[in-house]
């Protein structure tokens, strides 16, 4: 996954999306599809790594997504909510 900046200059120092000013002359950043199309892509890769089918008018597939993932790799459930181990360093 990729900031703003690295589909153009006109971002903030930190490469993130800016506000214009026209009274400075300074341009905000610009909505460009390659940028959206690349957010698309990782948040349908995230779908299919939890075998669901992108469905519209369904906003919370994403934290369904994440649920499916979580608990695939929980090591228990508290609650019903999956516990994943960490593996420390």
């Amino acid at each position: 996954m990729e900031k703003i900046g690295a589909y153009t200059d006109r971002v903030t120092p930190e490469d993130g999306w800016r506000e214009g000013d026209p009274a400075a002359n300074v341009r905000a950043t610009p909505l460009l599809a390659e940028y959206f199309n690349m957010l698309q892509r990782e948040l349908i890769n995230v779908l299919a790594d939890a075998d669901l089918v992108p469905a519209i008018g369904e906003e919370d597939q994403l934290a369904q997504a994440i649920n499916v993932i979580a608990a695939r790799r929980a090591v228990g459930m508290v609650e019903g909510i999956p516990v994943i181990a960490v593996e420390e360093e």
